[in-house]
């Protein structure tokens, strides 16, 4: 009976959020030295701020977190977030849904940059590129959100009963939101992408969403090299993608609009660029040629 108390104690202490804001500068994610309020190293509870300018982190030992935004509202300047290492987020039955989530660009009008590596083992229920709106003078978040291997799976961590996962890429007024796989593989297979419904109902609406206010949010996203996995059969993303301005959606492969290959195993789509042929690359490289010699001119 003893042990019963203690564990549901135990369990109440997680529940409740704590907040963790990096102290600014370069340094590690798992020094305690470099938080404040307090001094110690996000536990799963914590709601993250990394917003000092200039800012870069270390992730290179596994770490927990209930909540990360990433970006500094300095025009111009931008926080970082560098990862080799497993990451996990994830919500509770306490708090309830769209409580965890990792979000380069997540405050109004900030800039924050997302690099995945190698080693890497992201877990978190909703990642969201340039979450934070602005108005026109003041301009949206610009989130940006980089692969160069490892593995991310979005929609895991969540509670029994939850299935709100999200995928958001340029969510708020005048967002900019930038995705670039390079290598490793972006696991949606949890999203539900079986509905593109103009509405916002999670429990039957796409929940991979790109630019997703129509005041002029643009969305990118460039597989060269890395992989996303959807569930079901997909053979064009952008049947699967749901979006309120569909001119701000750039789909690249490889730099070249909608250069996609499609791998369904029966169960699973697997999703990646296309590497071009010699005289394709050759071809794209005399047309930027063209357009530099006419700017000059």
């Amino acid at each position: 009976m003893k042990k019963l108390v203690v564990i549901a104690m135990v369990l109440s202490l997680v529940s409740i959020a704590s907040a963790e804001i990096w102290n600014g500068g370069t340094g590690s994610w798992g020094v305690p030295g470099n938080w404040n309020t307090p001094a110690q190293v996000p536990l799963a509870s914590s709601a993250v701020t990394i917003a000092v300018d200039g800012s870069i982190v270390n992730m290179g030992a596994a770490a927990v977190a209930k909540q990360v935004s990433l970006g500094t509202t300095v025009a111009a300047g931008t926080a970082t977030l560098n990862v080799s290492s497993m990451f996990t987020l994830a919500d509770t039955a306490a708090d309830g849904p769209n409580q965890a989530w990792l979000s380069p660009g997540r405050a109004a009008s900030s800039r924050g940059v997302l690099n995945v590596y190698n080693d890497a083992d992201i877990d978190t229920p909703r990642l969201q590129v340039a979450w934070g709106g602005g108005t026109l003078a003041s301009q949206g978040s610009i989130g940006t959100f980089k692969m160069d291997g490892g593995l991310v799976t979005v929609g895991v961590g969540l509670w029994a009963g939850l299935t709100n996962t999200q995928f958001f890429v340029a969510n708020g007024q005048n967002s900019v939101g930038y995705v670039y796989l390079n290598g490793g593989t972006l696991d949606l297979r949890n999203l539900l992408i079986a509905n593109r419904g103009t509405g916002t109902n999670w429990s039957t609406d796409s929940t991979f969403r790109m630019a997703m206010n129509s005041t002029m949010s643009t969305a990118t996203l460039d597989i060269s090299g890395g992989a996303i996995m959807l569930s079901g059969q997909v053979t064009d993303l952008r049947n699967v993608i749901k979006t309120a301005y569909a001119s701000g959606v750039t789909l690249t492969g490889y730099g070249i609009a909608n250069n996609f290959a499609y791998s369904y195993d029966g169960t699973n789509t697997t999703v990646t660029g296309i590497i071009p042929e010699p005289a394709t690359v050759a071809l794209l490289g005399l047309g930027a040629l063209v357009l530099i010699r006419r700017k000059r001119s």
